[in-house]
């Protein structure tokens, strides 16, 4: 319903201008003796080359290009081709010195254009330079991927082909070195590869096919694959597929090919067309016209009813699965984890944008193809970069990439309207990313205000704004997040919403509140982002400034709290201030067993162990800990223990005068008092240490009583200024 909201009064306006230019990315390779670019116009392309002094000019004709030059030195040196340059249709190749160039189109209409050095004539096609032996060490790369019998036997006899070949004939041995001469070369060039997923069945009784054997139909898969240079340099569709680290193999890019999925004709036009002829002879459904149905639903940002299409008349299978993704990438749907499309995020064409959008963030950027996503973006109709485009944003900013984040607004940027909401979502997280939560506002705030997911989406970043700046969320902004929560249910932005409104309840102190909505979170949805939200949510907590309410929550919620995985330094500040207000038992058991082996888990027991008053125990949970935080307390240890001149030592040592006369003053060391304590005390050490022997005794009894008088109000003085000072 979210969806239809977004869309049913905009995609009759985007649609009509959503079909540009083509993007068309430029593949380069290099051979020997040559480079080669390749440009894969669609079938039918005219193009025109002129000379220049320093290169040549590529120009089509006949639709509207623009290219993707990207990736062109990423396999290519900077010797024969110097730089590509595109505007309006046209490559502008600049060459080095005596660099001559050959141009031909093939039959799927991709233009090659080869540059070689001018002494040398342009390759007319793909030929070895040279000659390479066989490695040295060849049989073990046959060991390593062949089945163990096969590679044994191998290793034993030095050829695949066994020992004695067929018929003994030395042209046989010839040809069979020439095969592995060549295998050799292609391998070290990446055309040939081991494919896991492809094995060599074998026979029932273990041993190997004979000649003639009826198993042997020629049939049997061998674990290998390979690919042509031409394939290569062109990566045209019909290319066997990239297989990734986990033995898939990437999914072509026209089952994502969404650009191409719809025409300029309005909508409603688009829909009534396709929508004819879904039924076919015998009133069965066709299968192709219900994915290109499907394909539209998606090209207009209508994953349920893409879904629903495909459901209704049961259309599954390899085409219709990649179109049921992305569906629920479009809705914001959380995708199974067994998912195999959520991980083809390192492939280099279109599914890894939506295999990133689907699947887990990876732990190391370095999974994902972040070319290869930008580039699917930048191609995407207008529409569906609108829906996707902050959503990439943030995912980007979570693993660590704020350059590819900023790519993707500045794609949005250039076809959105300075009040599209998607651009100002984008820009506001890039801004809180960096440290600026004023200005995300600010950039909010110039988004048109509607009940769609996009006004979700600028509340949930707003919330976090005003968080991050220390302001409490008023009641109005938390029933606007409870409300959209509702209608946005179990999707990843329900979630986000979810998390807003804990926050906020947190923020004003309500706690209570905030544990019930944390409690009301989907099973198995979005893990990482309630242990995140509990972390904050406790963080929060810690930094309630009412004791009264701190201990009330803590011991009310303290299940939740000691069960979640709360980062280590927030676990250490809950239990200072437990054991700090006198509930030790509580501090000890906010430390898990993991947090309690560290160094600071140490120390923030040694410390509730000193509020019990039990120094035995603090000294066991220091010991072998160095640093000043462990002498201090291992000092406070020794006072709780009444051992003051081991305290006073240490003390000492740490250069806490105070503290040293103070543990010297309770064991009566009263040289260290005289050197190290307060006027007042040194006074009341001098004065009872004094001698009074040759002072004058008063004759008199009268003057005897008036000396001792004067002595005992001196005395009371001081013991006066003594107590007042403790």
């Amino acid at each position: 319903m979210m969806r239809r909201l977004i869309w049913a009064g905009a995609f009759l306006i985007g649609l009509a201008g959503g079909a540009g230019a083509q993007q068309l990315s430029v593949r380069s390779g290099e051979h020997d003796g040559f480079s080669r670019l390749v440009i894969p116009y669609p079938r039918g392309t005219k193009w025109t080359i002129e000379d220049s002094d320093d290169g040549i000019s590529l120009r089509a004709s006949g639709g509207s290009f623009t290219y993707d030059i990207r990736d062109v030195f990423r396999l290519i040196p900077r010797n024969r081709v110097l730089s590509v340059v595109a505007d309006n249709n046209t490559l502008f190749i600049k060459t080095g010195e005596k660099i001559s160039s050959k141009a031909y189109q093939l039959d799927g209409g991709q233009v090659v254009i080869d540059f070689a050095d001018a002494e040398a004539a342009p390759p007319g096609d793909v030929q070895s330079a040279g000659r390479i032996g066989i490695p040295e060490h060849l049989d073990l790369l046959w060991k390593n991927h062949l089945p163990l019998e096969d590679a044994d036997h191998i290793a034993q006899t030095g050829s695949p082909l066994g020992e004695n070949p067929p018929n003994g004939s030395a042209r046989v041995s010839a040809a069979e070195r020439q095969l592995l001469e060549s295998l050799s070369r292609a391998a070290s060039q990446g055309l040939i590869s081991v494919d896991p997923t492809r094995k060599i069945p074998k026979p029932a009784n273990g041993s190997p096919l004979a000649e003639g054997d009826p198993a042997d139909d020629g049939s049997l898969p061998i674990p290998l694959r390979s690919e042509t240079v031409y394939d290569r340099d062109l990566d045209q569709e019909n290319a066997y597929p990239r297989l990734l680290v986990n033995g898939q193999s990437c999914l072509p890019d026209d089952r994502f090919a969404v650009e191409n999925w719809g025409t300029d004709a309005p909508p409603t036009d688009q829909l009534a067309e396709r929508q004819n002829g879904l039924i076919g002879e015998f009133d069965r459904p066709d299968p192709a016209a219900v994915e290109r149905l499907a394909r539209l639903y998606i090209a207009l940002g209508f994953g349920a009813e893409a879904k629903a299409t495909l459901a209704a008349f049961d259309i599954g299978g390899a085409t219709a699965r990649p179109l049921v993704y992305m569906a629920d990438v479009i809705d914001g749907i959380p995708t199974p984890p067994d998912e195999p499309i959520s991980h083809m995020s390192a492939c280099d064409g279109k599914v890894a944008l939506w295999a990133f959008m689907g699947g887990s963030l990876p732990a190391v950027s370095g999974q994902i193809d972040v070319t290869a996503i930008q580039s699917s973006y930048s191609a995407l109709p207008p529409q569906i970069r609108d829906i996707l485009g902050p959503v990439l944003v943030e995912r980007f900013l979570k693993i660590g990439q704020p350059d590819a984040a900023e790519a993707i607004r500045n794609a949005l940027r250039r076809t959105s309207s300075v009040e599209n909401a998607p651009l100002a979502i984008a820009q506001a997280q890039l801004l809180l990313a960096s440290g600026q939560p004023l200005a995300a506002e600010e950039s909010l705030s110039t988004a048109p205000v509607r009940n769609d997911l996009n006004s979700a989406q600028s509340l949930v970043l707003s919330v976090e704004a005003r968080l991050m700046r220390g302001q409490a969320i008023d009641r109005k902004t938390r029933d606007d997040i409870a409300a959209q929560m509702h209608q946005t249910g179990a999707s990843e932005l329900g979630q986000r919403l979810r998390r807003a409104l804990i926050l906020a309840e947190g923020s004003v102190g309500g706690f209570d509140n905030a544990f019930d909505v944390l409690a009301g979170w989907p099973q198995e949805e979005l893990d990482d982002l309630r242990d995140q939200t509990l972390g904050d949510l406790g963080a929060q907590l810690g930094r309630v400034p009412d004791d009264l309410i701190f201990v009330r929550q803590m011991f009310t919620h303290r299940q939740v709290l000691q069960a979640a995985p709360l980062p280590a330094a927030l676990r250490i500040s809950l239990a200072d201030r437990l054991s700090g207000l006198g509930f030790s038992a509580a501090a000890a058991n906010i430390l898990t067993a993991t947090v309690r082996q560290t160094a600071t888990g140490r120390l923030a027991l040694a410390r509730a162990a000193i509020a019990e008053r039990d120094g035995a125990a603090a000294l066991a949970h220091l010991d072998g800990l160095d640093g000043e935080a462990a002498a201090q307390l291992r000092a406070q240890a020794y006072l709780a223990l009444g051992e003051h001149a081991n305290a006073a030592a240490l003390f000492r040592m740490l250069g806490d005068e105070q503290e040293t006369a103070r543990a010297a003053w309770r064991g009566a060391s009263w040289d260290i008092v005289k050197d190290h304590g307060s006027d007042i005390e040194r006074a009341v050490i001098e004065d009872a240490t004094a001698d009074n022997a040759s002072d004058p005794i008063p004759t008199g009894p009268i003057s005897r009583a008036n000396a001792l008088i004067a002595r005992s109000q001196e005395e009371r003085a001081l013991l006066d200024r003594l107590l007042t000072a403790y």
